[in-house]
């Protein structure tokens, strides 16, 4: 999934992720952006109050190669 700041406290939203399972996998593409791989319904509340957009992407779209 990407996360995509629109405001608020991102970092804060990103570190409540990780402290429910979510595991960092690097930058995304948009500035303030990064690609994590988790369970969406462990964190999307947090998220959702933290003003950060999540998409679900495939991995190619997140810069993996093919």
């Amino acid at each position: 999934m990407i996360l995509i700041p629109l405001g608020g406290d991102s970092a804060q939203a990103l570190s409540t992720a990780l402290a429910s399972g979510a595991s960092l996998v690097g930058r995304g593409p948009f500035a303030g952006s990064v690609v994590i791989d988790g369970r969406r319904g462990d964190f999307v509340n947090t998220l959702y109050r933290h003003h950060v957009l999540m998409l679900a992407a495939p991995a190619a779209g997140c810069g993996a190669t093919a």
